[in-house]
């Protein structure tokens, strides 16, 4: 049985403010979800919340000019040993005027505060008594409430008779509980569905903080919108898809909690509820199981407190590597320091709503959450995540609906000549941002967004997986020479090779002739580093005498002996250097260094190189 809407407004304030016994709130809540004047009435309380705060605080000038003068004059009397017994007692009185006076001041302060709320909350219970038998709802209602800022001349609430059009009884409330409370607190007319669609049904966890703090100083941040987010629209039949589905990490160890948490359910901010993930760029993904239609995302980070986060990206994908099908669907990253491209969305403030997310009918299987910290720390929360979509398979047979137009998959356009692009793996990225300090010339400056696809004859593999590798320092520092074709790629300690200083290089045997379309090297990408005289060449021979062909060199002094070369300095990345090496052929792969920016000692994670063996 639905108790009637009188009955609820006592534990809706209480509910906002805490004090609802546990056994009542799923109650009230369900109230909440189904009654839109409760409802409204609910946001009017957050509403005033917001300004007792905002007016209080407009006093906090006032009452630390007051704190101050108090000290000053303890500080100063503490100071003045040979005071005489005279003077220190009127300087006592003199004390306890200031403090008297600096309590009736903050008394006044918040009797005021009180006072407000107290008179809207005595307009608010007149409004939904129960009148009089025989007499008219409008005969019943009080005045319209005045709505506004303390200290601001009030804007008084539209007439009953704008609320509620007597001629059109669809448009009126069902019953005189609602009638009253509407009458008492404006409501925003809520939009007609377009045909075919439907609201999501979004639960939103309590508001854990009242109001937009004053002091976070961050560029590119949203205003707060002021009032509840509309409803978003979508096909009809969507689900929570994320739902208890699997999440993987590039923190698999977390600080505070497991990462199932992201997608159990619970989007409250209580101690417990939440997961927090090591320093700087982190991401999470959740695996859908199967091929979806996205059309909304919403994550919560942390709404315990008043955060921004920092490079939050939100990208699609059809693979768990993130190469095949990669859609960006939200960045936030104002200066690429994430290395995915310097994105056009806002910075936000997080709030119980959590942030939404339109997904525009993207296809895909995986969904990952990118974050570098938040005004607050440099770790990475994360409370839920939420996908709202359908399976492909049912999409196919959905009836077609008056749904925003899908954006076109974006897989890489084929190319003439049987070409296809390489499946680069590339590992994590381990820096974040490109150094404003470093001063080397002739420095290729960052492309500002993911390399593109490099296309080359379908079927070209890595011929350097697991070739044997020699060096002209045939004992590293660190390491063994066989990690460098061993396919681990990741910058973690034990993962690198460290030759000793100065000009070095390493050769990579293919044992075989070949057609090699690319080759790439990552040197040591942990930090954002350079490194000098990088020379890559190829040929038939171990001695590097016959047919001798080089594909990079950015030697610009000639200090390695083998020509000035051309190519720019660059920053090293978790891509790695890609170089195009235009079908040539050869057997042996040499790339030479010669320290970096650093120091002068030699690095190299991984090399690879893409091509075809040539048939003898």
């Amino acid at each position: 049985m639905t108790e009637p809407c009188g009955d609820m407004l006592e534990q809706i304030t209480d509910l906002v403010q805490g004090a609802l016994p546990p056994g009542r709130i799923d109650t009230v809540r369900g109230h909440l979800d189904t009654c839109p004047a409760c409802r409204a009435w609910y946001e009017v309380i957050i509403a005033d919340g917001r300004r007792m705060n905002a007016y209080v605080a407009s006093h906090d000038e006032t009452v630390a000019r007051i704190e101050a003068n108090v000290m000053e004059t303890i500080n100063r009397q503490a100071n003045e040993e040979r005071i005489c017994s005279r003077r220190l007692k009127m300087g006592s009185d003199f004390l306890k005027v200031t403090l008297a006076a600096a309590v009736i001041l903050i008394a006044a302060i918040i009797g005021r505060g009180y006072y407000i709320m107290q008179d809207r909350q005595a307009h608010v219970q007149v409004a939904v008594s129960d009148p009089e038998p025989d007499t008219p709802a409008s005969a019943a209602l009080p005045g319209p409430v005045a709505v506004g800022t303390p200290g601001l001349p009030p804007t008084p609430a539209p007439p009953v008779a704008e609320l509620i059009a007597p001629d059109d009884p669809t448009d009126a409330p069902q019953t005189a509980d609602e009638a009253l409370i509407a009458a008492a607190v404006a409501q925003e007319p809520s939009a007609a569905a377009p045909p075919g669609m439907a609201a999501l049904p979004l639960k939103l966890p309590k508001p854990m903080f009242v109001g937009t703090p004053t002091n976070i100083s961050v560029p590119n941040l949203q205003k707060p919108l002021g009032k509840p987010r509309p409803p978003f629209y979508a096909p009809a039949g969507c689900v929570n898809l994320a739902a208890g589905k699997p999440v993987s990490s590039s923190d698999d160890m977390p600080i505070i909690g497991e990462l199932d948490m992201i997608t159990d359910g619970d989007k409250e901010a209580a101690d417990g509820s939440y997961v927090e993930l090591g320093p700087f760029l982190q991401h999470v993904t959740v695996d859908l199981e199967e091929q979806c239609e996205i059309f909304a995302v919403l994550v919560w980070h942390y709404h315990k407190q008043a955060r921004v986060y920092f490079d939050v990206i939100v990208q699609i994908a059809d693979d768990a590597d993130f190469i095949t099908n990669v859609k960006t669907i939200f960045n936030n990253d104002i200066d690429n320091s994430a290395g995915l491209g310097i994105g056009k969305d806002m910075h936000y403030v997080e709030t119980n709503e959590g942030k939404l997310i339109d997904a525009k009918g993207t296809m895909g299987r995986f969904v990952r959450f990118y974050s570098s910290g938040s005004n607050a720390n440099d770790l990475n929360n994360y409370i839920e995540v939420e996908v709202w979509g359908r399976p492909a398979s049912k999409a196919a047979d959905a009836p077609k609906t008056e749904k925003p137009a899908e954006q076109p998959v974006q897989q890489e356009p084929p190319k003439a000549g049987g070409l296809a692009p390489l499946p680069l793996k590339l590992p994590k990225p381990m820096f974040v941002g490109t150094p404003t300090n470093i001063s080397v010339p002739n420095l290729q400056k960052p492309l500002g967004k993911p390399r593109p696809a490099f296309y080359a004859p379908a079927g070209a593999v890595n011929l350097a997986a697991g070739k044997p590798v020699s060096s002209t320092d045939d004992m590293p520092i660190i390491g063994e020479l066989d990690m460098i074709t061993d396919g681990d790629k990741e910058a973690a300690d034990g993962s690198y090779v460290e030759l000793g200083p100065f000009l070095q290089h390493v050769t990579i045997d293919l044992e075989q002739q070949a057609e090699i379309y690319a080759v790439l090297v990552w040197h040591y990408h942990k930090q954002a580093r350079v490194y000098f005289d990088v020379i890559v060449q190829t040929a038939d021979d171990a001695d590097f005498i016959t047919n001798v062909q080089t594909l990079f060199n950015n030697d610009i002094d000639n200090s390695a002996g083998l020509g000035i070369g051309k190519d720019m300095h660059y920053v090293e990345t978790n891509e790695g250097k890609l170089i195009d090496a235009k079908a040539v052929k050869g057997r042996y792969v040499r790339f030479y260094s010669n320290g970096s920016n650093a120091n002068d000692l030699n690095n190299y994670i991984e090399v690879e190189v893409w091509g075809k063996p040539i048939k003898q």
